[in-house]
């Protein structure tokens, strides 16, 4: 993996607390968390502002796509709620207080415990969660509301989670050891980690070039998989 910085990005809304690529779009969540901004990739490879989908979750923090609906969660009321970005209407999709574990640390239900950031595949939520420096990266059958495995993340602060192009791994941003692990999707590191060389990372995504673009409060940089 090498470093090859390309670029900065600056949203005039300020830091991103969330950010997804799909397909030729990104998907980016403002720290203030009452729009999302939706960027079209040109050709050049740079993104140009084309919408911003209203926001009305409390503690709005991390973004996904299933490739129709927005995804984004409440990280402190522990919810999931979906968007359609035509209509620009909002539902509950997935309430994570009602699920229930009995495999490992239960973070999810600790009193202080918040959600980050999530990805989903087909009827699968992947959920990191954090609660002081216990953190854990749920799977969730999303159809059966039921928890399929917990999987004990690689640092206390697992802010950003993203499936690499293949949909074959996840790999996770943990933001106070700057950096990013790969997991199979069975829950195994597979040793393979990237160091963050940006101050404060908050969030990530892949694109379907396999770059990672790295965003905190100041800027987004552009790492290229080799």
């Amino acid at each position: 993996m090498s470093e090859n910085m390309v670029r900065l990005f600056r949203p005039q809304e300020g830091g991103l607390i969330g950010l997804k690529c799909i397909d030729d779009k990104l998907y980016a969540l403002p720290a203030k968390g009452d729009f999302i901004l939706v960027y079209k990739r040109s050709s050049n490879e740079d993104y140009s502002l084309m919408d911003k989908v209203p926001v009305s979750v409390k503690n709005a923090t991390g973004i996904t796509s299933d490739g129709k609906m927005l995804f984004i969660a409440d990280s402190l009321g522990k919810a999931v709620y979906c968007i359609d970005p035509e209509t620009k209407q909002s539902r509950l999709y997935l309430n994570m207080s009602e699920l229930k574990t009995n495999q490992g640390e239960d973070v999810l239900h600790a009193g202080n415990s918040r959600v980050n950031d999530m990805e989903i595949h087909k009827n699968e939520m992947w959920i990191t969660c954090s609660a002081g420096y216990s953190s854990c990266i749920y799977r969730i059958d999303t159809g059966a509301r039921k928890v399929i495995k917990v999987i004990p993340a690689r640092g206390p602060e697992p802010k950003s989670i993203s499936f690499d192009a293949s949909a074959k791994c996840m790999k996770v941003l943990d933001s106070s050891n700057r950096e990013i692990s790969d997991f199979t999707l069975e829950g195994e590191w597979t040793g393979k980690l990237v160091k963050v060389p940006v101050d404060n990372p908050a969030c990530f995504t892949v694109d379907e070039n396999r770059q990672l673009i790295i965003s905190n409060c100041e800027a987004n940089r552009r790492k290229r998989e080799v």
